[in-house]
């Protein structure tokens, strides 16, 4: 994608292999895409949950 094409809250399609941006979505509402928006980011770190090593390993292998 060429700089400068996105803008703040634009929709677009990632790829779960390699997180690469795959395309631009339609500005219309999706509920499944919504659903996935983070609107607030989270002060806690994965180094603050205790007692998940295995589960957070899994995460970010996948």
């Amino acid at each position: 994608m060429k700089p400068g094409v996105l803008k703040v809250g634009d929709l677009v399609a990632i790829s779960r292999k390699k997180l690469k941006l795959v395309e631009l979505l339609p500005s219309e509402y999706d509920p499944r895409v919504k659903g996935m928006e983070v609107i607030n980011q989270p002060n806690e770190q994965l180094c603050d949950i205790g007692g998940l090593d295995d589960q957070i390993q899994e995460m970010i292998e996948a």
